[in-house]
């Protein structure tokens, strides 16, 4: 993933919304994902405060947290918003957002 970032960095919300399929679709490493929060942190000294917002949502929710959001905040919050919810839809199943 860090190759990833290094080829095609993330200076505007579209091209994140560009790749925001490949994101969703690889399951990220704690590097991985230590390594997209130091970028979101650079965004925000910067004062990209939106951008670093999308560059947080790619990192994958943990499945306790995604299913919390679902109950108090409900499904069409986290799809809206494109949270990315690959580790919640592997722990349980793809359809749990609509159970």
């Amino acid at each position: 993933m860090a190759v990833f970032f290094a080829i095609f960095p993330f200076s505007t919300v579209k091209s994140l919304f560009t790749f925001h399929f490949f994101l969703y679709n690889v399951p990220m490493t704690l590097h991985e994902k230590l390594t997209v929060g130091m970028k979101a942190i650079e965004l925000e000294k910067q004062g990209k405060y939106a951008e670093a917002l999308e560059v947080e949502k790619s990192i994958p929710l943990p499945p306790y947290l995604a299913k919390w959001a679902k109950k108090r905040l409900g499904a069409e919050f986290l799809i809206e918003n494109g949270w990315n919810l690959a580790e919640a839809d592997e722990e349980y199943g793809t359809n749990w957002l609509a159970k």
